[in-house]
């Protein structure tokens, strides 16, 4: 079954459609293929065009100058939580790959936000000294834990990423009901304490 699903889904649908002569519906779900796209196949194959080869793109691809890509650039810059790659591409003219692969060019990426928090100077004083004294007294140091507690859901309790095979996916079946679980544990210098936990 594997050796299957390791066949380029076009090439399946080609055996599937001249040899066995199958209906596009029951292609569609021999091959897990979306409907539509599989006519598309059956009308591109009956005028003898070769589905497996890439088409080239229709018409003269539009080029932007680099006076353009700088307003692009300088709109991110101005507001990097404001703008998406297609509302720039809106704004532009452009596709919004056009876009993406404008920012790559300059070196921006897409990623997630650090969340900091800004300490003021005493804050920053307070820590410190607060380290100097455990430092300078082992016997506070050594009767000190610090504690902290955290909810998890168990549906979120799963990656949202795995590896597969290609044409395939890993079905994730979620509870019916949702429970949380709240955790709490201390750790110190002589060690950590189990972790306790209760179902809410």
């Amino acid at each position: 079954m594997d050796i299957i699903q390791d066949v380029d889904p076009k090439l399946r649908f080609l055996v599937l459609y001249l040899d066995a002569e199958l209906t596009a519906k029951e292609i569609s779900y021999i091959t897990e293929t979306n409907f539509f796209t599989v006519q598309d196949w059956i009308r591109r194959t009956n005028r003898g065009e070769d589905i497996r080869k890439i088409r080239e793109g229709r018409g003269r691809k539009p080029t932007f100058s680099s006076e353009t890509k700088t307003k692009v650039v300088r709109a991110v810059r101005s507001n990097p939580e404001k703008y998406s790659t297609r509302s720039l591409a809106s704004k532009f003219g452009m596709s919004h790959t056009t876009v993406s692969n404008i920012l790559k060019e300059k070196g921006f990426s897409y990623r997630s936000n650090q969340i900091v928090q800004t300490l003021t100077d005493e804050e920053m004083g307070n820590r410190v000294e607060f380290c100097q004294e455990m430092l300078s007294n082992e016997r506070i140091l050594f009767e000190t834990f610090y504690s902290d507690k955290m909810g998890i859901n168990l549906s979120d309790a799963h990656r949202n990423k795995t590896w597969a095979r290609n044409h395939q996916s890993m079905e994730i079946e979620t509870p019916q009901q949702d429970v949380r679980i709240n955790c709490w544990g201390a750790i110190s210098f002589q060690g950590a304490t189990s972790l306790s936990t209760r179902k809410l």
